[in-house]
């Protein structure tokens, strides 16, 4: 992470300023899930804890500088690896709400709804999947096959295919409650297969400008690349 300690959301953007969509997990969902014990405990657990809320990792000296009088979790006695390429360090993350809003040696454990031990264990960032298969997004929201291995963002479409057009599935996604955060690629087969059908040759001037339209329109709705 950057030294400024930016927040940790990642999310499915259009860069349009007149539209923007956004595709992003239900952290107190997830955190409920979490609690109640559906998760093993393990690094990639944690993990996923991690990054299922709106991470800041702060400094040392930035946290004692937080109120850190209330926590609703508290992960004891981690090794932390906060993701800015630092060696990794024995300390307590303090988390309320949907932030991490504090990282010390010792936090105080009797100000924490719940603590969970961390002993011998690696807490980090959540793990970006860049080559994820989403198909199954709607009918298994909660991504539990992802989120068990400590992933809490991953990239659908990356053998050029994706939904097409893009917008009305994001919304039928935004509407669900998902487990991660998801980004998706605009499907090059699936921008030539709408066009060109089978065809095995190249496009045609009109057909080229039909494919880079529907691109266009693809990255305006939030497509996070082609």
């Amino acid at each position: 992470m950057a030294a400024s300690h930016p927040t940790r959301r990642w999310c499915l953007t259009s860069n349009s300023k007149r539209y923007s969509r956004r595709v992003r997990i239900d952290v107190a969902y997830v955190m409920r899930r979490f609690v109640a014990g559906l998760f093993v405990s393990s690094t990639c657990a944690i993990a996923a804890l991690l990054l299922a809320v709106r991470v800041v990792v702060p400094s040392t000296s930035f946290a004692q500088r937080r109120d850190t009088t209330r926590f609703d979790i508290l992960i004891v006695g981690g090794s932390v690896l906060d993701g800015t390429g630092s060696a990794a360090q024995r300390l307590d993350v303090g988390i309320r709400g949907d932030r991490v809003v504090a990282m010390s040696a010792n936090l105080p454990r009797a100000s924490a709804t719940r603590v969970i031990m961390a002993t011998a264990k690696t807490v980090t960032p959540g793990f970006i999947d860049l080559h994820a298969h989403l198909e199954p997004l709607l009918q298994l929201p909660l991504a539990e096959s992802a989120l068990r291995q400590g992933v809490t963002l991953a990239v659908g479409g990356p053998d050029g295919g994706s939904p097409l057009p893009l917008a009305p599935y994001v919304d039928s996604v935004r509407k669900a409650t998902i487990g991660i955060n998801v980004a998706y690629l605009a499907g090059h087969n699936d921008v030539r297969r709408s066009v060109m059908g089978m065809s095995d040759k190249a496009p045609t001037a009109e057909q080229l400008s039909r494919m880079k339209s529907l691109v266009a329109t693809a990255m305006h709705d939030g497509a996070f690349g082609l």
